[in-house]
């Protein structure tokens, strides 16, 4: 059983606050270690980025455990609640096994879409297995034996991953579904490009100096790789609403996550609350003090 809306948070703002995040605590069934989270955007759940035998996910905020052979990484769900998972050199979608590219051996699972395609790499070349396939598809332009970074994709199957070329150069690139690829363009005088989260064909990630964090920017690309804008800070997640699960100094050593509306309001969360999945509908999901799971809805 769930537990009950147990609390409310009020939202702080820039400007007048528009709701309060009321918070439900889930069920996380017995022998299940809670260490990130990953969903499909429209309430499914998983635990993830943790290798053990034993998973949970949730479905309308119901859990139930999926146990494997051997310990495994989980990387996403659908919105079936079919997780992928991985071993060091092996992957599945739920019970199916993905096969590798011709001449590869192995796979790794790193992203699925609400609808069940799989983004991920086989030997060091990037590919995607369509929903229901086990057979890949390379993507365009990453079989030329550097060391791919699988980094997202959305629902409507535009992928983007990054690369360390020659000279430690970060170079990001996006492929739409049909696999034409484009380069994410830098920020004048930046050397690296990093691709962080995609959703609808928004592009959101940093561009910055030569290994410098420190002066990065944080920018949104379209699907042609060109600059549409730069943000204030770090984009973790968007829905079809436009807005944006981001971080925002509130006071001198305060950070908070929260939800930057369209409209410019920050709605931030509760500082011991750490998001990991926002849905179209607005709920946020994350863990609270590192490993209960938790839901925000805004109220």
């Amino acid at each position: 059983m769930l537990a009950a809306a147990a609390a409310v948070v009020p939202a702080t703002a820039h400007a007048e606050a528009a709701c309060t995040w009321t918070t439900t605590e889930l069920q996380v069934p017995a022998g299940v270690h809670v260490s990130s989270l990953s969903g499909d955007g429209a309430g499914t759940l998983a635990t993830s980025r943790w290798y053990d035998k034993v998973q949970a996910v949730w479905q309308q905020d119901v859990p139930r455990t999926v146990t494997f052979p051997q310990s495994r990484v989980v990387n996403g769900v659908d919105s079936a609640g079919a997780v992928i998972s991985s071993t060091s050199s092996a992957a599945w979608r739920g019970d199916q096994s993905l096969e590798p590219l011709p001449g590869k051996t192995k796979v790794f699972a790193s992203a699925m879409n609400a609808g069940g395609d799989v983004l991920g790499t086989s030997g060091s070349s990037l590919a995607v297995w369509p929903a229901g396939s086990a057979v890949p598809q390379l993507l365009t332009g990453t079989n030329n034996g550097w060391w791919w970074t699988a980094r997202g994709l959305d629902n409507d199957g535009n992928a983007i991953a990054n690369v360390i070329a020659p000279a430690s150069k970060e170079t990001g690139y996006v492929w739409d579904r049909q696999g034409v690829r484009a380069e994410l363009q830098p920020v004048p005088g930046d050397w690296d490009v990093v691709p962080s989260v995609i959703h609808g064909g928004r592009i959101f990630g940093y561009s910055m100096p030569d290994n410098d964090f420190s002066n990065a920017h944080f920018v949104e690309w379209n699907l042609q790789g060109q600059i549409v804008r730069t943000h204030e800070s770090e984009i973790w997640g968007a829905n079809a609403a436009g807005d944006l699960l981001t971080v925002r100094q509130q006071a001198p050593e305060d950070w908070r996550h929260g939800v930057l509306r369209t409209d410019g309001r920050f709605e931030a969360f509760a500082a011991e609350f750490y998001p990991w999945s926002f849905t179209e509908s607005g709920d946020v999901y994350g863990t609270l003090n590192g490993d209960r799971v938790v839901k925000l809805r805004c109220a």
